[in-house]
């Protein structure tokens, strides 16, 4: 019971519940993230920003369809969303990728909490042959305040091309089967799952079914991802035509002390079919990394 999803999902509310008025006390366990497919090109800068600053306290942030010209704006409007949480100087870095013509993904951090290990790496491999795509961007992160280290990846993987998103979806899973330390991969997966069926497309299914691993002639069936589902599950996209979720958080050798669980946010905001939004939401991701004994005692007697 103690790694199942629910167990972890009421673990988080219930730890949020009892550090709502400790900011500081709370981040010290916390990582706070947040993707978002910002449509920039169909969508206001000013309003992406505005948003951005007001959805406060996120340390890691994976963005898609971003402009290059739009970066350093997003960087400042990530930071004001920081300084309003209370801290009072922020100090946020960026990468962004170099696929995807003027659309592309991008990762910001709070340098203050984590530390950069090596480079961004993006996995062309698992791009079209022209890069016509977006390749996967990742980064390690160490956090500061106990050197724990993870991957945080961005993904915004094919949409008319069921082909290749078929082989992203087998070709990420691939790869997180080479690593070793905990993955959290948000963006736009183009996975359609929709809400009256529960089901989504192939590159869904790929994506999350599991893989048979054989040791000592025996094979036992092995997840490789998890999607964080969100604790309410409403429509991530904007099209009247379909009920559907094209945004995930999916995570992948997680300890299993950590706790975490995933919301979709800005769901007060009407999607408008304009210029000024995007045609996307939020996704927020939150995980606690090794909170005291005390307090996981505390979460697992109230499962």
């Amino acid at each position: 019971m103690k790694n199942s999803y629910l167990t972890r999902v009421l673990k988080v509310l219930l730890f949020a519940g009892i550090f709502v008025s400790g900011t500081t006390a709370n981040a010290q366990w916390r990582i706070k993230t947040l993707s978002w497919n910002i449509e920039s090109g169909e969508s206001s800068l000013n309003q992406i920003s505005t948003y951005l600053s007001d959805l406060e306290g996120y340390d890691i942030i994976g963005l898609s369809e971003v402009d290059p010209a739009w970066a350093a704006n997003l960087v400042s409007a990530a930071e004001g969303g920081e300084g309003a949480k209370g801290n009072s100087i922020a100090n946020f870095s960026y990468v962004i990728g170099s696929s995807g013509f003027d659309t592309r993904l991008m990762i910001i951090w709070d340098t203050d909490r984590f530390e950069l290990v090596g480079s961004a790496v993006e996995l062309d491999n698992l791009n079209s042959a022209t890069l016509s795509h977006r390749s996967p961007l990742y980064i390690t992160l160490r956090r500061r305040v106990d050197h724990t280290s993870f991957i945080f990846m961005v993904n915004h993987l094919a949409r008319g091309d069921e082909a290749l998103r078929n082989a992203q979806a087998q070709g990420l899973k691939s790869w997180a089967m080479e690593q070793t330390l905990p993955i959290i991969a948000a963006g736009d997966y183009n996975f359609d799952y929709d809400l009256d069926e529960g089901t989504g497309n192939a590159a869904f299914n790929i994506m999350l079914d599991p893989v048979s691993v054989t040791e000592d002639q025996v094979t036992t069936p092995v997840t490789v991802w998890e999607w964080l589902k969100p604790t309410k599950m409403i429509k991530s996209q904007s099209s009247q035509s379909y009920n559907s979720i094209l945004d995930f958080v999916f995570v992948a050798n997680m300890p299993g002390n950590w706790v975490y669980s995933s919301e979709i946010l800005l769901t007060q905001i009407p999607f408008v079919d304009d210029t000024t939004h995007a045609d996307h939401r939020p996704i927020d991701a939150t995980f606690f990394v090794n909170p005291p004994a005390e307090v996981e005692n505390t979460l697992l007697s109230n499962p």
